[in-house]
């Protein structure tokens, strides 16, 4: 039966299969929620053989086409880790923090301003001064400091005994914390092979298109503070592998 003919509407869902820092693939993503996905065919590259002689100068003698690689837009509204790294030209890792009991730094005392001591999610925090090396008098909560518990902050208050630049020893129990964290800028492109899974909604086949390999990189802003819904815009080419005739494949099942 073929493709139908008629107008064409699709709808459907971009999976991408990313290729991971230690060379594996992540597998298919679960689809999340593509607004927008072109395949941009620029112009061909065209050569001419002008003609210089007498009675048909001007004119072509010959003329070769060369098409030009095509390219890929895509813009998400919703996301999995991958994806939002993919925004930052980023890699996806997990972390841990270790919980800790009675750990105790130093840190440099800044008046009015937070100062980190290394850990999250703090708590039985003691600040004491220094006295040569070691804790010397502890210091009163509410008074000389406060703490910021989530964030693993000390911040010395205006009007206590703490000055600026002043050496403080901080005791603190932490809890464990764990997630995922994404490394922004540390690549420059994401490599990985895409499906799209659709349907042409005048006809309701279903189209779907496979993409051997793609390399995309973010582009455009993201803004956190965005009072709509965010998004990621991601762009590339795609790329024909050893022994294959084209880059992608556009199906319509029967």
């Amino acid at each position: 039966m073929g493709m139908k003919e008629g107008g064409k509407i699709f709808r459907g869902d971009v999976r991408l299969n990313v290729e991971l820092d230690d060379g594996s693939h992540s597998g298919y993503l679960p689809a999340q929620n593509a607004t927008q996905f072109q395949i941009q065919v620029p112009e061909a590259e065209t050569t001419d053989r002008t003609s210089r002689m007498r009675d048909t100068a001007g004119q072509v003698l010959d003329s070769v086409s060369e098409p030009q690689p095509h390219e890929l837009s895509i813009t998400f509204d919703g996301f999995n880790g991958q994806l939002l790294a993919s925004a930052f030209n980023g890699a996806l890792e997990h972390f841990t923090a270790s919980a800790k009991t009675g750990e105790t730094v130093q840190i440099t005392a800044r008046v009015g301003a937070g100062v980190q001591v290394g850990s999250y999610q703090i708590s039985e925090v003691t600040v004491s001064e220094d006295d040569g090396g070691s804790p010397g008098a502890e210091l009163v909560e509410g008074t000389d400091y406060e703490v910021e518990e989530r964030l693993g902050m000390i911040r010395a208050l205006e009007g206590g005994s703490v000055e600026d630049g002043d050496t403080l020893h901080v005791t603190f129990d932490a809890e464990e914390v764990t997630g995922d964290m994404i490394r922004g800028a540390a690549r420059s492109e994401i490599r990985g092979e895409l499906v799209f899974d659709g349907i042409d909604t005048v006809t309701g086949q279903s189209v779907v298109i496979e993409i051997d390999r793609v390399i995309l990189s973010g582009s455009g802003e993201f803004d956190f503070l965005s009072e709509e819904f965010a998004t990621v815009d991601v762009g590339g080419r795609m790329v024909t592998l050893p022994g294959e005739l084209e880059p992608y494949r556009i199906r319509f099942l029967d």
